[in-house]
């Protein structure tokens, strides 16, 4: 889901010696903790909303029938764009909010295209990580008490769910 690209100048060490390995292992690094400060408030996000909207007759309703694909559907319709700056927070240090998020139609066709196109993966990422916190995190199964309900297992699922940068994405 977090796929982290970085302009060649910095992925390309400059430098010399030894410390190339080091260089690389600070960007993988900083990759590693960008993808785990959006889980973590995606996490957040999923818990805030399926709060909000608990005793709501149709989120209840949307998400205990139906595919998770309408689930999703059903989703995106509560995210206002906030939750997405929320979540994508550290990405947007690098582009524009404002620029994903204005509704204006560009002049430049293909411009407008990567726009909406950039605009939909932030959304249905986020959907995806509140659904899954709702389904895999906070959802209790009427066979298992809730004493015993362990959201860490939820919270490691959630995690296989969601796809990690790996060493060299750019």
């Amino acid at each position: 889901m977090i796929s982290v690209c970085m302009p060649g100048s910095v992925m390309k060490y400059q430098g010399y010696g030894g410390d190339k390995a080091k260089h690389q292992k600070n960007i993988t690094t900083m990759a590693e903790n960008i993808f785990y400060r959006t889980f973590d408030r995606g996490i957040c996000l999923g818990a805030s909303i399926a709060f909000r909207y608990l005793r709501h007759d149709e989120f209840r309703r949307a998400l205990r029938s139906g595919t998770s694909r309408e689930q999703l559907e059903f989703i995106v319709t509560k995210l206002q764009p906030e939750h997405i700056l929320y979540v994508f927070r550290d990405g947007f240090r690098s582009i524009s909010f404002e620029y994903l998020y204005h509704d204006g139609i560009r002049a430049d066709h293909v411009e407008d295209e990567l726009r909406l196109e950039l605009k939909m993966f932030a959304t249905l990422a986020t959907a995806m990580l509140v659904h899954d916190t709702i389904h895999l995190c906070l959802r209790i199964r009427s066979d298992e008490a809730a004493l015993t309900h362990d959201m860490k297992v939820g919270r490691k699922a959630v995690a296989k769910n969601t796809p990690r940068p790996q060493h060299g994405d750019h």
